[in-house]
């Protein structure tokens, strides 16, 4: 649900913008805020908190980043908090990242592997991932050992699972499942 709400008001500053100058000033105004989000600790509390109101958060947002952040993005980070939405706006930076990257050709893929892949393994995924996505592909590659074996990957928006633990389960799940008929015992 997050994720939703963070498109509907990403696509709303998105297309409030304009012109591709306010779109690229806004685009590394949020990314900077949401890596500050991400490395304070302090930050991510602040916006989450919901003992502060709407209206001391105003006041502490003005104070930390009043003359940091172009004009319209200081107006959405507020009018976000104006309406009681502030704990997503970390989502909303990286929907509108994702708006951005799709008018621009681009989507983002997470790649989870087991063990570590070849440089052509992973140039060879990157581009089966392009011809499925139909876009330039950006690859992030993480290592994930619980995984066993196989890979994850989501990209836009969808997960595709083809890991040993993932396989594991629905085979457990689907023998759990199916009757076998009355037992024959022989003697």
């Amino acid at each position: 649900m997050s994720y939703t709400i963070a498109r509907r008001y990403s696509a709303a500053f998105y297309a409030s913008l304009g012109d591709e100058d306010h779109l690229q000033e806004a685009r590394q105004a949020l990314t900077g805020l949401g890596d500050l989000i991400k490395t304070s600790a302090e930050l991510r509390a602040f916006v989450v908190n919901p003992l502060f109101t709407v209206k001391e958060k105003a006041g502490i947002l003005r104070a930390v980043f009043e003359g940091r952040l172009p004009a319209a993005v200081d107006h959405f980070v507020q009018f976000i908090n104006s309406k009681d939405r502030l704990a997503f706006l970390p989502a909303m930076v990286e929907a509108f990242e994702d708006l951005y990257l799709e008018e621009h050709g681009q989507v983002k893929a997470q790649v989870e592997t087991a063990i570590g892949l070849s440089q052509k393994d992973r140039h060879f995924l990157t581009v089966q991932l392009k011809n499925i996505c139909g876009k330039d592909v950006m690859t992030d590659f993480r290592l994930n050992p619980a995984l066993l074996g196989g890979f994850r990957i989501w990209a836009q928006g969808r997960l595709f699972d083809a890991s040993l633990q993932t396989q594991l389960a629905d085979f457990i799940l689907h023998y759990q499942k199916r009757d076998y008929g009355p037992t024959i015992e022989t003697g």
